[in-house]
């Protein structure tokens, strides 16, 4: 597989985990602090907002350092 095959899987398994996780509570990326929408809570957004179960999310700006 190659770099881009391996980030297309991963971003296939997060929405997947994402859109069928019953609470983000129990999800590891949740952050308690995350004040964006008051809904999701999670430490994975990318610059725009989105969470992995947004189709738009884009995984590398996500996985970016801050």
């Amino acid at each position: 597989m190659t770099a881009l095959e391996k980030q297309k899987k991963a971003k296939e398994i997060l929405f997947r985990i994402c859109r069928y996780h019953d609470d983000c509570h129990e999800c590891r990326c949740f952050k308690p602090k995350d004040e964006t929408d008051g809904d999701f809570f999670c430490a994975i957004r990318d610059s725009n907002g989105l969470i992995p179960f947004d189709d738009e999310w884009d995984m590398a700006d996500a996985m970016i350092s801050d």
